[in-house]
C-alpha cells in the first residue's frame, strides 16, 4: 500500500475541508463575504446533489453561482463543470462575465487559463469549466463541450449549472438528466420563477430536488427597514399610497440601504405601486414565487419572456407587412405609444406624453420618413379619430405619406357585423385584437422587444365571456379599477400593430367607405388576400 507523507496527508485534509466548507473558500480564497441566504445555498450544494433555487430580482444569483463554479473547479481535482443559460448572450455576458471577474479578483491564484466562456485547468481537457451556448447560436467556448450537445462528459466530479433556468429548453434538461446517472454529480439550477409550464417549475414538485426560495425579504436592505413579510410590506405600500408627491419622495429617501448592490426597499415599494402586489411580475421578480396562470389570462408572463428571448429574424420576406400601431392618449398619466412591426417582429417602440393630436401625427410622419409602412393602425376612440382623419388627408394630398399606405382606424369597443363569425366569437374589436396577439405569441416565433413594460402589462390583461358566449376584454377604465395600474398603453399599441397583419389591405376598405382621389394607386407589395394571415 502506498504510504502518504505527512505533507500529502495534510494537503488531502485541507482539500476535504474546502470541499465541505465552501464558505471558507469564498472568504479566504475569493475575498467574498456572503449573506445568510447565500450561505444557505452553499450548504445545500454541499449536502445535496440536486438544488433548485427560485429567486427574486437582484439578490446576487449570478454572483453566487460564479463563485460556486470557481470553488468546485478549484477543490475537486479533475472535475468538469458545464454551465448554460437560455441564450449564448446570457452565458457569456452574465454568468461568465461574473466568473471572469471573480477569477481576476481572487485573493489566491486559482490556476489554469481563463477564456471567454471556458476555464482550462489542464490543457488536455481533463479538468475544466465550460459555458455551453445553446444550439443554433454561436459558441464562444474554445474546448471540449462546444459541440451541439453537452452529453458524454465523464469525470471523477461533475457539476451542471443552469442559470436563468426558467428559459432553458427542455432538450438541455434531458441532456443534463443523462449525466446524473453517475456518482459525484451535482445539478444546480436558479432563476426567476416566471412559468409553471417550465422544466424549472417541475423541480419544485419533485422530491428528488432540494428547494430554496429567495424573496425580497431575504435582502438585508428590507430587513434593515423592518420589512420582513408580506403583511408588513402591504402596510408600507398602502401607507405610501396616501402620501402626496413630496411626502412620497421623502419617504423613499428615508429608507435605509445597507447593501447598495442588492434589492432595496425603495425599488420593491415602487414596483408594488407600479405593478400591483398581485401581478404575475411582482410575484416572480419580487416575491420569488411562481405566478399562477389563470384561465382568463390571455398572454402569461412565460409567453412574454419567450417572445423577448426569440431572436429577431435574420431575413424578413418582402411579403411581410410593415406596420405602425398607434395607441393615442392626450393628457393625464396615459401615454401615446407608437409600435413598429415587420411580420411577427416588433422591433421599435416610442412612448409620448401629453402630446396633442397634431403632434402625434407629426411623430407618425417622422416614422414614415424613416421607413414607409404598408399600414398604419390607430385606435380612433377619442382623440384617435382626428388623428386618422389627418393621416388620411396627408396621404391623399401626397404629403409625407405614400399613396399605397392603408390607414386603418379601429375602435376598441366597436362590434362586428351581425351574422359574421367574428360577431359570434367576439364582443368587440379589442377582444379579437388580443386573442390574435395571444395566439401569435404562443406560436413561439414572435420576436418582442426586451422591455419590462411588456412583462408588466400583457399578463395583466384578462378576458371574460358574456352570457351569449362572446369574448370580451376589460375597458381601459375597468382595467384601471381592477389592477390599480395605469392604462396598458404599450400592450394596446402592440396589439394594434399586430392587428395590421390581418384582413385585406386596400385604401378605404378597412375604415370608412372613402375612395381615393387618384385611381390605380399602388398597392404595397405585401398585399394580403382577404381572410388570410400575413406571417
Amino acid at each position: 500500500m502506498l504510504k502518504l507523507t505527512q505533507e500529502q496527508q495534510a494537503q488531502i485534509k485541507a482539500l476535504q475541508y474546502l470541499q465541505n466548507n465552501p464558505e471558507y473558500f469564498f472568504k479566504d480564497g475569493l475575498g467574498a463575504e456572503c449573506e445568510e441566504y447565500q450561505n444557505r445555498i452553499l450548504r445545500a450544494i454541499v449536502e445535496h446533489d440536486r438544488v433548485a433555487i427560485s429567486a427574486c430580482h437582484d439578490v446576487g444569483k449570478s454572483w453566487t453561482l460564479a463563485r460556486v463554479v470557481l470553488w468546485f473547479g478549484s477543490v475537486f481535482p479533475y472535475s468538469k463543470i458545464v454551465t448554460t443559460a437560455p441564450t449564448g448572450r446570457q452565458v457569456e455576458k452574465i454568468l461568465w462575465s461574473e466568473i471572469r471577474s471573480a477569477y481576476a479578483r481572487s485573493l489566491r491564484p486559482l490556476g489554469g487559463r481563463m477564456l471567454t466562456t471556458e476555464w482550462k485547468l489542464t490543457e488536455d481537457g481533463s479538468w475544466f469549466a465550460l459555458g455551453f451556448s445553446p444550439s443554433n447560436e454561436a459558441n464562444t467556448g474554445e474546448g471540449q463541450g462546444t459541440q451541439s450537445t453537452f452529453q458524454g462528459f465523464h469525470a471523477p466530479y461533475l457539476m451542471v449549472v443552469f442559470d436563468e433556468a426558467t428559459g432553458v429548453r427542455s432538450a438541455l434538461w434531458n441532456m443534463a438528466e443523462g449525466l446524473l446517472t453517475s456518482h459525484n454529480v451535482k445539478f444546480i439550477c436558479i432563476g426567476n420563477p416566471t412559468s409553471t409550464q417550465s422544466e424549472f417549475y417541475k423541480c419544485f414538485t419533485n422530491r428528488a430536488w432540494f428547494k430554496i426560495k429567495l424573496s425580497c425579504f431575504d435582502s438585508p436592505n428590507l430587513i434593515a427597514n423592518g420589512i420582513t413579510d408580506k403583511e408588513k410590506l402591504f402596510d408600507e405600500v398602502e401607507y405610501c399610497r396616501t402620501l402626496d408627491d413630496d411626502a412620497f419622495m421623502a419617504r423613499m429617501k428615508s429608507y435605509k440601504v445597507v447593501k447598495g448592490y442588492l434589492l432595496t426597499l425603495r425599488w420593491v415599494v415602487e414596483k408594488a405601486l407600479e405593478w400591483g402586489m398581485d401581478s404575475a411580475l411582482f410575484l416572480s421578480k419580487v416575491l420569488g414565487e411562481f405566478p399562477e396562470e389563470g384561465e382568463n389570462v390571455i398572454i402569461p408572463l412565460r409567453v412574454v419572456e419567450e417572445a423577448q428571448r426569440c431572436p429577431p429574424p435574420v431575413f424578413v420576406p418582402e411579403v411581410h407587412r410593415k406596420i405602425i400601431g398607434v395607441d393615442p392618449a392626450r393628457f393625464g398619466t396615459d401615454s401615446t405609444v407608437i409600435t413598429r412591426m415587420r411580420g411577427k417582429h416588433a422591433y421599435k417602440k416610442r412612448a409620448l406624453n401629453k402630446k396633442r393630436g397634431t403632434e402625434v401625427v407629426g411623430e407618425i410622419v417622422a416614422e414614415c420618413a424613416e421607413e414607409m409602412p404598408d399600414i398604419i393602425v390607430v385606435d380612433e376612440t377619442g382623440m384617435g379619430g382626428p388623428i386618422v382623419d389627418m393621416l388620411v388627408e396627408l396621404r391623399d394630398e401626397g404629403v409625407k405619406i405614400a399613396a399605397h399606405v392603408d390607414i386603418r382606424g379601429v375602435q376598441f369597443g366597436a362590434t362586428f357585423e351581425a351574422g359574421t363569425k367574428e360577431h359570434d366569437k367576439y364582443a368587440n374589436h379589442k377582444a379579437r385584437m388580443f386573442d390574435l396577439l395571444g395566439e401569435d405569441m404562443r406560436a413561439g416565433d414572435f420576436a418582442l422587444l426586451d422591455e419590462e413594460v411588456y412583462q408588466a402589462e400583457l399578463p395583466s390583461i384578462q378576458y371574460r365571456f358574456k352570457t351569449n358566449g362572446q369574448k370580451y376584454i376589460d375597458s381601459k377604465d375597468d382595467y384601471k379599477k381592477r389592477t390599480g395600474r395605469g392604462s396598458p398603453d404599450h400592450a394596446d399599441s402592440l396589439a394594434l400593430a399586430n392587428y395590421g397583419r390581418y384582413d385585406e389591405i386596400g385604401v378605404g376598405s378597412l375604415t370608412t367607405d372613402y375612395k381615393p382621389k387618384t385611381e390605380g394607386h399602388a398597392r404595397p407589395r405585401s398585399f394580403a388576400k382577404k381572410g388570410k394571415r400575413q406571417w
